[in-house]
């Protein structure tokens, strides 16, 4: 029976053990080997970037040794999933549900809080036993791995030795829907539900399982089009937007004793030209006031402009008719 709720237990652990934008699989892939006995292998960027986080700390077989052929003891799988699922260590188990679990067991702890979190229900009833020192085979990996981080059921992979009635069938199915499995072989597709896990294959699966988990980076925004105008607050590096230039200030009236220009009045249209000065009269042959002297000569002799009738007349009073 699987308990939903444990879903968001399984992502809050993730943090601890996957690195943002980099599958765990492949974190350690440049770096130096973590164990002396984990050379070139498909396994070994899996066991690398694993051992980095510190899973294994405490389960390893010898100083420095990981011994990655040799397979999986349950009381080994306990400790690698509550590491992978929670960021802390358990605490000492008030109650010993497991028989064959005593209370000094150095995994007591990890054994005990599997045990709450229903990824586990023991080995054996009557009395209930975990049997910690015994071997995983791949349809048990099946089980905790779906158990551990949710997967959800899956239509039949398609594996050709898969007893209809093993009761860990949906969960074999469930972990190859998820890309945790591919199975053992091809021609026809098998799993081998009951090959023995190894350490190094155990890394690798579990490896896939948290990067299954593993939420992706949010997406990068979009910029909006070109001829739509983007909100400055939009850039959290464009500050606060300046404010708009205070209009021009309005023109004074003029002082009453000021004449306004005609043109300042765009109904006033082109003002009309002043009239000329009225032409002054002519005398009876009188020499002009000297203000009007400025076109005669020393002597005394204007040239005003005559039209025509004064100048018939002045013909006619100087020769007569």
């Amino acid at each position: 029976m699987r308990r939903r709720g444990r879903a968001a237990t399984v992502l809050a652990a993730l943090a601890m053990l996957a690195t943002a934008g980099a599958a765990p699989g492949a974190a350690a892939e440049d770096q130096p080997g973590a164990y002396i006995d984990v050379t070139e292998s498909v396994h070994k960027s899996a066991i690398d970037a694993l051992a980095a986080k510190g899973l294994f700390e405490g389960t390893l077989c010898g100083d420095g040794e990981f011994c990655p052929t040799e397979p999986i003891k349950r009381s080994t799988m306990a400790v690698w999933l509550i590491r992978a699922l929670e960021e802390t260590e358990p605490p000492e188990p008030q109650d010993h549900s497991f028989i064959d679990v005593a209370a000094e067991h150095p995994w007591a702890g990890h054994i005990a809080r599997l045990a709450q979190l229903n990824i586990t229900v023991g080995c054996a009833i009557d009395p209930l036993r975990y049997c910690p020192q015994q071997s995983v085979t791949r349809a048990d990996m099946a089980t905790f791995l779906t158990r551990a981080f949710d997967f959800e059921a899956a239509e039949p992979a398609g594996f050709a030795d898969l007893n209809p009635e093993n009761s860990h069938n949906a969960s074999i199915n469930a972990i190859a829907a998820a890309g945790i499995t591919v199975g053992c072989a091809i021609d026809p597709l098998r799993y081998c539900p009951q090959q023995f896990v190894t350490r190094a294959e155990m890394a690798t699966f579990l490896a896939r399982a948290i990067d299954s988990k593993t939420p992706p980076p949010p997406p990068e925004p979009i910029d909006p089009p070109p001829d739509n105008g983007s909100p400055r607050d939009a850039d959290p590096k464009a500050g606060t937007p300046e404010p708009d230039p205070p209009p021009p200030p309005e023109p004074l009236d003029p002082s009453p004793d000021e004449e306004s220009p005609r043109d300042a009045d765009p109904k006033a249209g082109t003002p009309e030209p002043d009239p000329p000065p009225p032409q002054q009269p002519l005398d009876d042959g009188n020499p002009p006031d000297d203000d009007e002297r400025s076109d005669c000569d020393p002597d005394g002799l204007c040239f005003i402009p005559l039209t025509e009738e004064e100048w018939r007349k002045a013909r006619e009073r100087i020769f007569g008719e």
